[in-house]
């Protein structure tokens, strides 16, 4: 599936995955708007399934929201992400307001902005044993009670050329929260 200028707003699942739209397959999106989706499960804006390919260039994921995890994205596969701003998603009781990555993120050149989440990662949330790459990024004003910005459980992120300003967290890590052991949260001219 190809969508390139569009906008794919205002939907919703009642009971599954991926409020705007659920990828199985190979999707790219191009030039386009997620806006205002909902999902009772994980992936407002977008689920991507496990094993399969998401990518997002020069686009809006914005003011989507999930009842559990990824307000904006839920990844279970390969995700990349080039000059594109992620912004105002929510994950109302779980992690990841702007993403959840559970397999494979590159993100280049975009901005994660004003999300939020209940748990861990109110921009990005990387999860068990998944890998993330951020580079020439920006992240602020992003909320959530473990990793405001940038949430790292038991897996491996680099963050290279990047800001992050004005993120918060309820109890800890306002910009970055890691865990796991060894700790696996590289940071370099950020």
């Amino acid at each position: 599936l190809t969508i390139s200028g569009s906008e794919i707003r205002d939907n919703g699942t009642e009971s599954g995955h991926g409020g705007g739209i659920l990828n199985q397959g190979t999707l790219t999106i191009s030039h386009s708007t997620i806006a205002g989706n909902y999902a009772v499960a994980s992936g407002g804006g977008i689920s991507n399934a496990a094993g399969r390919a998401l990518t997002i260039s020069h686009s809006e994921i914005r003011d989507n929201g999930a009842g559990v995890g990824g307000g904006g994205v839920h990844n279970q596969g390969a995700l990349s992400i080039a000059d594109s701003e992620i912004r105002d998603n929510t994950a109302e009781a779980g992690s990841g307001g702007g993403i959840l990555n559970l397999q494979t993120l590159t993100v280049n050149r975009s901005t994660f902005a004003g999300n939020v989440s209940t748990t861990y990662g109110g921009g990005i949330h990387v999860a068990a044993a998944a890998q993330a790459t951020v580079t020439n990024s920006t992240l602020h004003d992003n909320t959530s009670a473990r990793g405001g910005g940038i949430a790292s459980t038991n897996a491996a992120i680099t963050v290279t050329n990047a800001t992050l300003f004005r993120n918060g967290a309820d109890a800890q890590g306002g910009g970055i929260y890691s865990s796991g052991t060894p700790p696996r949260v590289l940071l370099r001219n950020t």
